[in-house]
């Protein structure tokens, strides 16, 4: 019999939200730790050795930086490593990134990234849930000739988790400790002020689940919109649409009677009965069906309460999403004060960084210009963003005679003293340290390194070595409680960092007058920032509920379409495009002054209650979550979405997306072959999927499908997998171009040349990424030479390339796109883009559109 047996375990456990991790004391003892091992640094020059950090990782996604404070050229690694139970630290082994422009893993040494040296700032991402491990560099950049924080991309792929035993329960994962390698003596990593993330990883069931309920959601709006006739319902032809898509035969769309039906669906095969054809997602006086799946109004619920909530999304360093709150109370709590609040813009040496929010205890920016992602300052950092120094004396606003602070009147003619005398004033803290040019070999230094990075020299003119020492400090003491109540935001490890101390910024008033402030006053934002959370509705999930399933009674105002739906996803998308922000960022109070704007594209959206309307903005925001989670694993290859006509050629029908044959004017699938029936689900819905969710599906794919560059060795080279391209301007000239032929004008166009030069590449090469050193960051897929032309290509040719040959002269003299049917409409928005033209398509026409689609 089994008997239970009560044990005592013993032991000691501490923790820290300030940092990820510290060194392990397990190393080589040619390594010197700091006594708070939070430095080491090699005594001597030795074999290539390591020092691992105490902590492993086998889920999730972890973000750590360390700073260089002295590297020699290949002389350090920085990467992870397995943790096993030898965990040698004898050697560099796993997979790491060294100082010299090189990864290293157990197949070698690969060429990848930058070259990194004393002074920098590196950050290693380790995602366990994609098994991959990036790498980021924040320091001097040659082409831009300041500081910047550059994401070198994934160095490593397919880091999986490993396992004697696939039995369930059984499978272990192994454990990723960071690692820091050096081989010349006085090489020095710290990690006393590094910044981090750390989020905890979806479980795998989790995922599994929403792919699986996905599909069925798909499959519910499909019969629902099925059941009441889809877009058509609003015309009255909701009779016709659920027979002609049953029937997937062509049997409702052919010719003129198709045309009086246009979004009717009838090109779709019939999905299989998932959920009962009976459940309706649209309410109207006729149509009552069962309630929407709880999973689903749960999801809804919660986007409802966030689009109230005023917290904001932005894509971290990370790679992943923080919920910044940008109000002024936040801001205040981590230290911002009343000179500086969210949507700011202050001065830093990278760049303008615009002030986002707080965001677990920290102040969030994010650098104009940079693609690294958000990240934030630590306390110490924002506290001396700004000094506030009060003015010692006060000027009268009437004799502008200089009175003492201490006097309420002017001294001279008795006026009071104006309001806001006594207010601090802004005065930015002195200028970061400035790189140094070695006197010797003239190489560019960061302002920590005491000797020249590339000969070794000292610097000119220096009196003495810069102190090396530690710099211990006080570590000030750790709220336990902060990061809950200011981040508001609650579970999961957050990033933090030590070192914070007090700093009064006693010395902003030795600054000369006319420093420039760090705090740019003319780029606060016009409008008033937040200055709280809003209050959120208080509506209970029953509640908000039953706004999504109406009773039978309901007025008619509180009735909702497909239509309805077609026009939210219209106005959000141009709600986005104005403020420049993604969906999710998208607040209650943004549509609702859409709506009472009165825009164009609202219609009848107008009537409908606001309430109701930002209940439905919360289910598509949930649908548009979940259907991005689900479109990497669906073909949307075109014989896929549309299916494949007996001649092989696809021929979309504008407005409504039905596919004909090309020849014979029959609609529908009529002898074809249909599509999956996911797909087909998918295509049918596409107008309820917001502008940026495909957008950034579309990103995703590209990144996943780039060909790699091998970068060569010097970096002032051209790789050998970058091809060049000759290509004429001059035969190539519009006002010639118009007096020639149809052929000779495609012949001779940059459109003709290009597609001559590339007709032997695969769909693969259009995929290259490559940035040069000299190109100011330009990515390029090939390289341009102008024929006649003395010119160079460090990006602007290449990017003159695309613009003619992928949208002046496909608009113009080839016309292969022609103005979109907004364009003379004089209400509409988008007036000024152009579509494909498919009039008269042959099977040329086909292949020049088909290769003006891997120009764009």
């Amino acid at each position: 019999s089994t008997q239970a047996v009560d044990t005592v375990l013993t032991g000691r456990m501490s923790a820290s939200s300030e940092r990820l991790f510290t060194f392990s004391q397990k190393h080589r003892t040619a390594i010197s730790l700091s006594d708070d091992l939070l430095a080491a640094e090699l005594k001597e020059s030795t074999e290539r050795v390591l020092v691992y950090g105490s902590r492993g990782f086998s889920r999730g996604i972890h973000y750590w930086e360390v700073t260089v404070d002295k590297c020699n050229h290949g002389s350090m690694y920085i990467g992870v490593a397995r943790g096993d139970g030898s965990m040698s630290s004898r050697n560099w082994h796993d997979l790491g990134f060294e100082s010299y422009r090189a990864t290293l893993s157990p197949s070698g040494e690969t060429p990848y990234g930058k070259y990194y040296r004393g002074g920098d700032v590196m950050g290693v991402l380790l995602d366990c849930e994609k098994g991959q491990v990036s790498f980021l560099r924040e320091g001097h950049e040659f082409y831009l000739q300041h500081p910047a924080a550059v994401n070198m991309g994934v160095a490593f792929k397919h880091v999986r988790s490993e396992g004697s035993s696939h039995e369930p329960g059984m499978r272990t994962s192994t454990l990723y400790y960071p690692v820091f390698g050096f081989s010349k003596k006085d090489d020095k990593i710290t990690i006393r002020n590094s910044k981090w993330l750390s989020m905890p990883g979806e479980p795998p069931q989790r995922t599994l689940t929403s792919l699986v309920q996905t599909p069925a959601l798909l499959q519910r709006y499909t019969n629902d919109l099925l059941a009441v006739g889809g877009a058509a319902a609003a015309s009255g032809a909701a009779s016709n649409a659920t027979a002609a898509a049953t029937a997937g035969d062509g049997s409702g769309g052919g010719g003129a009677d198709g045309d009086e039906n246009k979004d009717s669906l009838e090109f779709m095969p019939a999905p299989p009965p998932l959920v009962s054809a009976t459940s309706s997602m649209y309410v109207d006086a006729s149509s009552k069906g069962p309630p929407l799946p709880r999973w689903v109004i749960e999801e809804a619920y919660e986007l409802w309460r966030g689009v109230y909530s005023g917290c904001l999304g932005y894509m971290s360093r990370a790679g992943r999403l923080v919920r910044v709150n940008p109000t002024r109370t936040a801001v205040e709590r981590v230290g911002g004060g009343p000179g500086l609040m969210p949507g700011d813009r202050v001065k830093m040496p990278r760049g303008d960084a615009e002030v986002l929010g707080e965001y677990r205890g920290y102040l969030w920016y994010r650098v104009e210009g940079e693609d690294s992602g958000a990240w934030y300052w630590s306390k110490e950092e924002t506290k001396g963003l700004v000094h506030f120094v009060p003015p010692t004396n006060w000027n009268c606003t009437i004799c502008t005679f200089e009175n003492p602070s201490a006097v309420e009147e002017c001294t001279m003619c008795g006026s009071p003293k104006p309001a806001g005398a006594d207010e601090p004033a802004p005065v930015a803290p002195p200028p970061p340290p400035a790189n140094w040019t070695c006197g010797v070999c003239t190489f560019e230094n960061a302002p920590s390194a005491t000797a020249c990075d590339m000969c070794g020299s000292a610097p000119v003119g220096e009196g003495e070595e810069d102190d090396e020492g530690e710099h211990d400090g006080d570590e000030g003491e750790h709220d336990p409680d902060e990061d809950g109540e200011d981040g508001g935001n609650g579970g999961g490890d957050g990033g933090g960092e030590g070192g914070e101390g007090d700093q009064d910024g006693g010395d902003g008033d030795k600054l000369p007058p006319d420093a420039d402030l760090l705090l740019c006053g003319k780029d606060r934002k016009v409008h008033e920032f937040q200055e709280a959370e809003d209050e959120v509705p208080d509506v209970t999930f029953e509640e908000f509920a039953a706004m999504l399933n109406p009773s039978a009674d309901c007025a008619p105002s509180d009735t909702w379409t497909f239509e309805d739906d077609k026009l939210l996803v219209v106005l959000v998308n141009l709600v986005c495009d104005e403020h420049g922000v993604e969906p999710q960022n998208l607040q209650a109070s943004d549509i609702i002054d859409a709506l009472d704007a009165g825009h164009s594209e609202c219609g009848r959206l107008m009537a409908k209650p606001h309430d109701l309307v930002v209940v439905r903005l919360a289910l598509l925001l949930a649908f548009n979550l979940r259907v991005g989670q689900l479109l990497p694993y669906i073909d949307l290859e075109p014989a896929q979405c549309f299916g494949t006509s007996p001649t092989g050629i696809i021929r979309v029908a504008e407005r409504d997306g039905r596919i004909t044959s090309s020849v014979g004017g029959s609609s529908g699938m009529a002898g074809g072959v249909a599509g999956p029936v996911l797909t087909s689900w998918i295509m049918s819905l596409k107008w309820l999927v917001f502008k940026r969710t495909k957008i950034g599906f579309w990103r995703e794919v590209v990144k996943a499908t780039e060909t790699y560059v091998s970068p060569p060795l010097d970096e002032y080279e051209r790789p050998g997998d970058v091809p060049i391209i000759k290509v004429n301007r001059i035969v190539a000239n519009p006002s010639t171009l118009k007096t020639q032929l149809s052929a000779d004008r495609m012949k001779n166009s940059l459109f003709g040349q290009m597609k001559r030069n590339t007709s032997s590449w695969g769909d693969s090469a259009w995929r290259r990424s490559y940035v040069d050193i000299q190109d100011a960051g330009q990515e390029r897929a090939f390289v341009v030479k102008f024929i006649g032309e003395g010119v160079d290509d460090h990006g602007g040719p290449y990017r003159a390339v695309f613009e003619t040959a992928a949208y002046e002269e496909p608009s113009t003299v080839l016309g292969l796109l022609k103005p979109c049917p907004n364009s003379t409409q004089a209400n509409s928005v988008n007036r000024d883009k152009v579509v494909f033209d498919t009039d008269n398509l042959s099977v040329a026409r086909l292949r020049d559109v088909s290769f003006l689609g891997k120009l764009v």
